[in-house]
């Protein structure tokens, strides 16, 4: 590891994300930004001619299992689908599904994965059932821990053959992932609030400063997003900064794994 990275991805839940990631499209070409979307098998089946073209286009999936996340009720989207209320058989079928589905519409076999509201499936037996079925399924990574792995690992760490990436936090609060959805000001008209950027511009600023080394391994939502400040202004600082952006297979190299 001789720089900083950052390591951006696209967790697409509801039925929005698909239009929001075609609009985001020429931003993140314009700042070098590699597209990989992590989307649950029935949205990718909803909005299959979407996201295959993105995959045409140059795209990379994750598995992110077969059910969907969010259900829309009460004006807006609330989550659904939590591995901790479900039969360890389950999990294993939905992390299957999704393999399957990825396939299906995409055309990729996918290589890694990112568990469902991983932030409550966390415990050891948790993480080594998720690890245990992708190592079956001849996967490559997964990135499905919260920051605090990242500050006891490093950027990754291998669990059962699995190198598992960690996402990231930031500069005031290292343990707390810096993600989308925590920053909304409106969760029924999604507005991204001045925080995001603020957050991440410090984090930058200070992690360069100090001459550090590692990844930034952050995921929003695309309909967070697109078309938010707050957004545009955090990748313009990016690269305004010279943070060099890679993807997944990228870190597969720098950790000498097989891409």
């Amino acid at each position: 590891m001789d720089r900083l990275y950052l390591l951006l991805s696209f967790d697409c839940d509801t039925d929005l994300d698909p239009a929001a990631a075609l609009d985001l499209e020429p931003l993140l070409k314009e700042h070098g930004i590699q597209a990989t979307f992590a989307v649950p098998g029935a949205q990718l089946l909803k909005a299959a001619p979407t996201y295959r073209g993105l995959a045409e286009r140059g795209a990379h999936f994750l598995n992110h299992g077969g059910l969907p996340h969010a259900e829309f009720r009460d004006g807006r989207w609330w989550g659904c689908t939590f591995y901790a209320r479900m039969p360890e058989e389950e999990v294993m079928a939905d992390i299957r599904d999704g393999h399957r589905i990825v396939q299906e519409v995409t055309g990729q076999t996918p290589r890694g994965y990112r568990t469902a509201h991983f932030g409550g499936f966390q415990a050891p037996e948790q993480l080594a059932l998720v690890h245990g079925t992708l190592a079956q399924l001849g996967y490559a990574f997964s990135s499905s821990t919260l920051p605090a792995q990242a500050l006891l690992h490093g950027p990754w760490y291998d669990a059962a053959g699995i190198l598992e990436i960690p996402t990231f936090g930031t500069w005031a609060a290292p343990d707390t992932l810096l993600d989308s959805w925590s920053h909304l000001t409106d969760r029924h008209n999604y507005a991204l609030g001045d925080s995001f950027y603020d957050l991440f511009a410090e984090t930058v600023d200070q992690l360069l400063g100090a001459g550090a080394h590692g990844i930034l391994n952050y995921y929003v939502d695309p309909a967070h997003v697109a078309g938010q400040a707050p957004f545009q202004r955090a990748l313009e600082h990016a690269t305004r900064r010279g943070l060099a952006s890679i993807g997944f297979n990228d870190v597969l190299r720098l950790a000498g794994r097989p891409v």
